[in-house]
């Protein structure tokens, strides 16, 4: 709820607005009471229930911090007057009118408030309440904790302040075996008990890490032309070597000659049908960063997608 002004109400401009009103005198269960502000075309009206009505306003896109005059009427009663300003805040509010014959006052207690005898504070384990507390009229809340290093929580709320290293001499950093071991490993047993305070270590040496990339390009050809060279790759991103190459129709046959076209160079040829095959041999597989590569038919009868695959690493 946002800060109450005595003297009008407030409409939210990003958000609906909950307007509980109060009647001091309860003229009965199904009274209607009629909310109106005709320059924002609003006239909402709610028959009453137990000395009071409430509105839900949508959000208000007139000019924020302007002011309109209306009127609040209860049943057959003379109206009363009102005044709404449309404020700017982030979230959806309720505020409160109290209706005293023809006298409307702004922001007042809603139904069923009521007045806290005693507000206490638990928390988890870990951490020490100090101070007033509970508080039964006013004070202050202290929270210290015995926690250190890292603080993690638990799914029950269980606190905890994890081990720190205590030099880099308790770290390990080397490649794991066939590229599936840990590359950074903690010593426990002699970090125990003590904190990382950044102490200096003359070097680290790390071993090397096999980087290489596999990856493969593929291409679809539905209606290959003799004579024809098709682009693969034309500006490979990185050096890279070729691997493997594959080819297949889904009807006719085919020769299909994979080349290094900033070369002129053949690095693999393949008769092709339907029944798919890979290339017997490759040659100059060693692709350079910004080399392109590309397809060139060479015979051809009656061929419908040519499909090939060509694998590489890098």
């Amino acid at each position: 709820m946002m800060a109450c002004n005595p003297t009008r109400l407030e409409l939210s401009n990003t958000d609906a607005t909950t307007v509980d009103v109060t009647l001091t005198t309860d003229p009965g269960d199904g009274t209607a009471v009629v909310l109106e502000v005709p320059d924002l075309s609003i006239n909402e009206s709610q028959n009453t229930s137990g000395g009071a009505v409430s509105y839900t306003l949508a959000a208000r896109t007139e000019g924020t911090n302007s002011l309109w005059d209306g009127t609040i009427q209860v049943g057959a009663n003379a109206p009363a007057d009102i005044v709404v300003q449309i404020v700017e805040t982030a979230a959806t509010q309720t505020v409160g009118l109290t209706v005293t014959d023809a006298a409307v006052s702004y922001c007042a207690p809603l139904a069923g408030s009521g007045t806290v005898t005693s507000v206490g504070l638990l928390m988890p384990g870990g951490f020490t309440v100090a101070g007033t507390n509970p508080i039964t009229s006013s004070g202050t809340f202290e929270v210290t904790s015995t926690l250190d290093g890292i603080i993690q929580c638990d799914g029950a709320g269980t606190f905890s302040g994890g081990s720190e290293l205590n030099d880099l001499a308790d770290v390990n950093v080397a490649q794991g075996a066939g590229n599936d071991g840990d590359l950074i490993t903690y010593d426990h047993a002699a970090g125990a008990g003590a904190k990382f305070k950044g102490v200096a270590r003359s070097s680290i040496a790390l071993t090397e890490l096999d980087n290489d990339l596999s990856d493969s390009y593929l291409m679809l050809i539905e209606a290959p032309t003799v004579g024809k060279t098709y682009t693969i790759d034309g500006r490979a991103a990185t050096a890279r070597t070729i691997t493997n190459y594959y080819a297949k129709t889904s009807s006719g046959t085919c020769t299909a000659v994979l080349k290094n076209l900033t070369d002129a160079t053949t690095i693999g040829s393949i008769t092709v049908t339907s029944t798919g095959a890979s290339a017997g041999s490759l040659t100059n597989t060693a692709v350079d960063e910004n080399d392109r590569l590309g397809l060139e038919i060479t015979i051809g009868s009656s061929v419908a997608d040519l499909e090939i695959v060509v694998e590489y690493t890098g």
